[in-house]
């Protein structure tokens, strides 16, 4: 399956689309329980990521993007990544168990 979010370089977009969620900054708080971290990320709406995991999402299966997504893309392409690596199957297997994937 391919890897849509790259955890480990995706935190600049993906911070800032949980801090929306929560109504405050997840990195600066003193607590913030896990549970309460995936529940604000599967509830992330449009903004930057959301159109960049589009994209990859896109890429992925082979569809074709529209001019505004090809546009995006070209502009952003340091965000989009150049190629959509493959989560390991203990990755994958964590990241079902906690219905992210």
């Amino acid at each position: 399956r391919p890897e849509l979010v790259h955890w480990d370089t995706d935190v600049q977009l993906i911070a800032p689309a949980v801090d929306k969620v929560l109504g405050y900054s997840c990195r600066r708080c003193e607590y913030l329980h896990w549970w309460d971290f995936i529940g604000a990320f599967q509830n992330i709406g449009e903004g930057l990521f959301a159109s960049v995991v589009n994209i990859r999402s896109k890429r992925a299966r082979g569809s074709k993007l529209d001019k505004a997504e090809a546009a995006f893309a070209r502009e952003n392409a340091d965000l989009i990544g150049a190629t959509v690596g493959r989560m390991t199957a203990e990755e994958e297997e964590f990241f079902m168990r906690l219905g992210v994937t």
